[in-house]
């Protein structure tokens, strides 16, 4: 079973995947799957027609959008840009602006994530974000500096500092 919402605020059920417990052994049983859309009323129009199109300036715009769905659809566009080689220069300074100015933490969080899959939050950048006054971004800070297999010297040094003065579990 999953559900996901998109972006008329309709929320999907399927109730299908394929790990195997429930359609076949096998795992792979892709013809009796069902997909729901549940809706308050008769579903609107997306507010943008074609999220891929928008330029930089939009798509940062959009991780303070209150559906999550246009956030996330916003950071994929500007990462497969970074990915094609794309000069992600007013990106990274859009969502560093909307980091630092935002009293909301889940859009804080949105400039941090948008800013790690495009390459603009470094691990210097990352460690002084473990300095941060909200809890969610230092776990985040946290989680973005250990990912990789072998952690900079500098960022296990900071988090040896951070262990020894964070009150949060």
């Amino acid at each position: 079973i999953d559900l996901i919402y998109g972006p008329d605020g309709g929320v999907f059920v399927a109730d299908w995947s394929d790990v195997g417990e429930c359609h076949e052994n096998d795992g792979i049983h892709r013809t009796s799957g069902r997909i729901w859309k549940i809706t308050n009323g008769k579903p609107k129009r997306p507010e943008i027609a074609n999220v891929a199109r928008l330029p930089v300036e939009e798509l940062v715009r959009l991780q303070e959008h209150a559906n999550e769905w246009y956030s996330r659809q916003a950071r994929k566009v500007l990462q497969e840009r970074a990915a094609a080689g794309a000069d992600m220069t007013a990106a990274h300074a859009g969502l560093v602006q909307l980091f630092m100015r935002s009293k909301n933490v889940a859009a804080r969080l949105r400039g941090m994530w948008g800013l790690h899959v495009t390459g603009g939050a470094g691990s210097a950048w990352l460690r002084e974000c473990l300095r941060d006054r909200e809890e969610r971004v230092r776990v985040w800070a946290v989680r973005l500096l250990t990912q990789e297999s072998a952690v900079e010297a500098e960022s296990v040094a900071a988090l040896v500092d951070l262990g020894r003065v964070e009150k949060s579990g």
